[in-house]
């Protein structure tokens, strides 16, 4: 159950889920795609670790920071500065992401000549692009 959900605030998890399941199904294709056979499954399953130790370490970044400056501070101004800090992590993914190979699978795409030239375009233009993401939408 999402966070957003348990404070009342359906919409905001209902796109947080559909995002998080989203990222989760790109990374686990891209881990799938670089594995060998014998070592898929060992590789893919730190996909479910991460989120769950990413939760785990942002509690006790919160909580070490209001032990630090004190609850009133924290309350005042403190409470920003976790979210200062995800701002280096930021950086690191992004330069993470982009230091990342594009997968066997969109090469072969790419050096047949498969890859769309307006993805969006199509994405929206098409009907059943969006009987499909209303199906996605609905789950």
């Amino acid at each position: 159950m999402d966070c957003a959900c348990a404070t009342g605030h359906p919409t905001l998890a209902t796109g947080t889920g559909s995002g998080r399941r989203i990222w989760r199904r790109d990374r686990l294709h891209n881990i799938a795609e670089h594995s060998s056979r014998r070592d898929r499954g060992y590789k893919t399953s730190w996909i479910q670790v991460t989120g769950s130790a990413g939760f785990l370490l942002a509690t006790v970044v919160i909580f070490a920071a209001r032990a630090l400056i004190g609850p009133e501070a924290f309350a005042n101004w403190g409470w920003r500065v976790p979210f200062e800090f995800s701002l280096i992590l930021l950086a690191v993914s992004i330069w993470i992401r982009f230091k990342l190979d594009e997968s066997p699978v969109y090469l072969k795409m790419k050096a047949a000549g498969q890859v769309s030239k307006a993805p969006l375009t199509e994405t929206f233009a098409e009907p059943r692009h969006l009987k499909d993401m209303f199906i996605l939408g609905c789950k």
